[in-house]
């Protein structure tokens, strides 16, 4: 009997660990979005993921503290110039998506139709976007929206 108890002990306690783990490992994932998120801005994640491909290859370049604050602030302003070009274009890519979703489903039967339905709603929660639902009153010329190239 008091192995029993020694056993079961033992179990809750290993299962409190898994789901304190589990609970703390989602949470700091959150966190990690959102701050992904902040730093992005309105930019797409594709379109950041190359930027940060592009600060990853400047470190394996092993340039001088100079060079790598001159190429830092090159980065940024593109990003900030990219962020510009976006905005604009954001509400009309969202408005193709959700055109896009609408169209695969209405190919669907009922079933896959509520299984679709419920992996984009799963995925969407994962996933926070930023809220970018400005739309412009008249469109802009791209270099109203980049405004001047930068000095070099």
């Amino acid at each position: 009997m008091k192995a029993l108890k020694l056993i079961v002990a033992t179990l809750v306690i290993f299962g409190a660990g898994i789901v304190v783990g589990t609970l703390l490992e989602s949470r700091r994932m959150a966190q990690a979005r959102r701050t992904e998120i902040d730093r992005r801005g309105a930019v797409p994640l594709a379109l950041w993921q190359r930027f940060e491909t592009l600060r990853r290859t400047m470190r394996q370049l092993e340039l001088s503290p100079e060079q790598n604050a001159r190429i830092e602030g090159i980065i940024k302003e593109s990003h900030a110039r990219f962020q510009k070009l976006w905005e604009p274009m954001a509400p009309m890519a969202r408005a193709e998506l959700e055109q896009l979703k609408s169209r695969i489903a209405a190919e669907l039967g009922p079933e896959k139709q509520a299984k679709f339905e419920e992996i984009l709603r799963q995925r969407s929660q994962r996933r926070p976007h930023p809220s970018t639902n400005s739309v412009p009153a008249e469109p802009k010329s791209p270099q109203t929206l980049i405004g001047a190239p930068p000095a070099k």
